[in-house]
């Protein structure tokens, strides 16, 4: 196994990035302001097009939904909702809490939960939820000001869930949504946006300033939800070991999730300005098939390969044990998890059969030829890609040669969308309610054209038995028989593999020490943030 950095190049790795972090040699960052360093970029903010780990992370920060799922369990909290009511199979009544304000003072109001979800099913605006809300939602009724009334096209049991989508201030997105589709009607590209308001919600912090790698956020004195910390910046630093050198100087506070290697985790462990926490999480790493490729498409290939891939091995090296090998999307702490699944134990003569009676024969024995080649996609992300790697030497092993591409993280998710891949890697976080297995495996969620290629069956996975479970999994309330239909669907998906489920890494907080009261939540949440705040550490160089 390769390491990224090693220990003794720390300082003067430090020292030479000190001007650009500006970090290495400061005292540290504001006593009024959280810095949180993550390694991708943060595209749309806007809760109706968000669609990555950290989009949505910052984004329920500005416009959280009329419920929340901040923490364990599959019961939503913390929403803008005071209460929520089933009234009949179709039907509920949402009522706003009293104290939900936007930034400028105004309550939160019916109007606006209701512009949020009809915008979202505008087919103009090209939200990625728009097919997902319009096979759920028929209508959003204004009761008063407070209260509306949710029609359903059908009974939907994980409903009160799917409510944690953001609500938005309509009189700041009208006109901006309104340009959007004035420019589509026109041929023209979308409009650029003012990046301070490009989103404003009823959260505990909203934008004042944006940029290609941060957004700097302030608190909303209004809100129902109080930051302690006045000013919250979240950016991007894409190289892992310039993310890690940052925090260690200074010039950041928090990294969260950040892609850590073993040996540079042993480092931040012995600094005694930082506290290194861990925690068990409900993010799924998984290897995605293109189920349309003619090479994937036959599922002994699919086998052999997740019969080559050593896991165990990868996990005690890669992350010094802090992962829990997966049999399934659903974590084992789940209460719909089903634990009588197919396992795939790394077995390598198994794999080699497996190719044989694939037709793939090994054309020269213990020569150099491969069996066949494949190409797996990734992010440029360092930790990500040496990953790959490891996987990739290990089906070469078994006579697949796989040519690794690294991309860019929007060009690679544009390709995996269209379905321009072979083999790719990738996160499911906040996998807690079972519907989930619905979002990503049922037909009707395959990327295409008319749904703006947001669908997220991107394995392109067709099977109408599993599409009924899913069906019926979400229309029933009955636990028992929702139990069953995930069970169902477990099992099929371990024998079929449109995806091989890798591991579930453990949550990885890592702070300066005088940041207190900081929340290491099982979705990796930046609610955990809320109650964070700075105070003297004599001898740490903190504030």
């Amino acid at each position: 196994m390769t390491t990224d950095l090693p220990r003794k190049s720390f300082p003067a790795a430090c020292a030479a990035l000190a001007l650009l972090l500006t970090g290495c040699g400061r005292q540290g960052t504001p006593a009024d302001q959280i810095v949180v360093l993550i390694e991708s970029p943060l595209p749309r903010l806007d809760p109706r097009f968000a669609m990555g780990s950290w989009e949505t992370r910052v984004s329920r920060l500005v416009a959280p939904g009329l419920t929340g799922l901040k923490d364990l369990g599959l019961g939503p909290s913390d929403g803008l909702a005071e209460s929520i009511v089933r009234e009949d199979d179709v039907t509920y009544l949402a009522r706003l809490r009293s104290g939900a304000r936007f930034p400028d003072g105004r309550a939160v109001d019916a109007e606006d939960v209701r512009y949020t979800f009809e915008s979202i099913r505008q087919p103009a605006l090209g939200s990625p939820f728009r097919k997902s809300w319009e096979d759920i939602l028929a209508r959003v009724e204004i009761v008063d000001a407070r209260t509306v009334r949710f029609h359903l096209v059908r009974p939907r049991a994980p409903f009160v869930s799917d409510l944690e989508v953001g609500i938005v201030d309509r009189r700041a997105a009208e006109p901006v949504d309104q340009a959007v589709i004035n420019a589509a009607k026109q041929g023209l590209p979308p409009p650029v946006l003012n990046t301070a308001t490009e989103v404003v919600g009823a959260g505990p912090y909203r934008i004042v300033a944006r940029g290609a790698d941060f957004v700097s956020l302030e608190a909303n004195s209004f809100a129902y939800a109080r930051a302690a910390t006045p000013r919250l910046s979240v950016r991007t630093i894409r190289d892992d070991n310039s993310r890690v050198l940052a925090l260690m100087g200074g010039s950041a506070d928090v990294i969260e999730n950040g892609g850590i290697t073993p040996l540079v985790l042993e480092t931040l462990e012995a600094d005694p300005k930082l506290e290194v926490r861990y925690g068990k999480s409900a993010t799924i790493t998984y290897l995605g098939f293109n189920m349309q490729d003619p090479v994937l498409r036959d599922v002994r290939v699919r086998q052999a390969i997740a019969l080559a891939i050593d896991r165990e091995r990868i996990v005690a090296a890669k992350f010094r044990g802090r992962a829990v090998i997966a049999t399934s999307l659903l974590d084992t702490a789940n209460p719909y998890y089903e634990p009588g699944v197919r396992k795939w134990p790394f077995d390598p003569a198994a794999a080699r059969k497996l190719l044989d009676e694939a037709g793939y024969p090994d054309p020269d024995g213990d020569g150099p030829l491969p069996r066949l080649t494949l190409t797996w996609k990734t992010s440029a992300m360092r930790f990500r890609v040496a990953l790959v790697q490891v996987m990739a030497r290990q089906l070469g092993d078994v006579g697949i040669a796989v040519d690794v591409r690294p991309f860019e993280f929007a060009t690679f998710m544009d390709d995996v969308r269209k379905g321009n891949f072979q083999l790719f890697a990738l996160q499911l976080t906040d996998v807690v309610e079972p519907d989930y297995l619905r979002a990503v495996l049922h037909s009707s969620r395959i990327p295409t054209p008319a749904n703006s290629f947001g669908g997220t069956n991107r394995f392109r996975y067709q099977n109408r038995e599993v599409d009924g479970w899913l069906d019926q999994g979400a229309a029933t309330a009955d636990v028992a028989v929702r139990r069953a239909m995930y069970a169902n669907v477990q099992r099929v998906l371990a024998q079929e593999m449109p995806l091989f489920p890798l591991w579930h890494e453990d949550n990885i907080l890592v702070h300066r020490r005088e940041l207190r009261d900081v929340a290491l939540l099982k979705t990796g949440r930046f609610e955990g943030l809320l109650g964070a705040h700075k105070v003297a550490v004599h001898g740490h160089g903190g504030n």
